[in-house]
């Protein structure tokens, strides 16, 4: 019985409180620093249709600053600075397949997979 207190009182420390913000994004309490960090991986909209990546940001705190789209090689394809809450690539002339974009915002820089498919 000890021990099954002790698992459920170490779940319960290591666990973050969640909720959303008044602004659409969310946002985890981090109760260790008392810092609020703010999703900006979930924040992000990336959508491909008819040859144009699509970023946007879905909070209006966060500004997107770089794009960056590498191939599967790690080549880098794209860059484009920014300074708003969208941005457009043309991506119409690359090749079908996996490319990894990454976003640099005013508050962190994250990653994200997407699929190009061209007809």
């Amino acid at each position: 019985m000890k021990t099954i207190f002790t698992l459920v009182l170490a779940l319960f420390s290591l666990s973050a409180f969640c909720q959303i913000d008044p602004n659409g994004g969310s946002t985890r309490d981090d109760h260790t620093t008392g810092i609020e960090k703010v999703d900006v991986i979930g924040s992000i909209s990336t959508v491909v249709l008819n040859g144009q990546l699509s970023l946007k940001s879905l909070d209006h705190n966060i500004k997107i600053e770089q794009v960056l789209l590498y191939d599967m090689n790690g080549s880098l394809v794209a860059d484009k600075r920014v300074a708003s809450s969208t941005a457009l690539i043309n991506v119409s002339s690359y090749s079908s397949g996996i490319y990894f974009v990454s976003i640099k915002t005013n508050k962190e820089t994250v990653a994200k997979k997407i699929f190009i498919a061209t007809l």
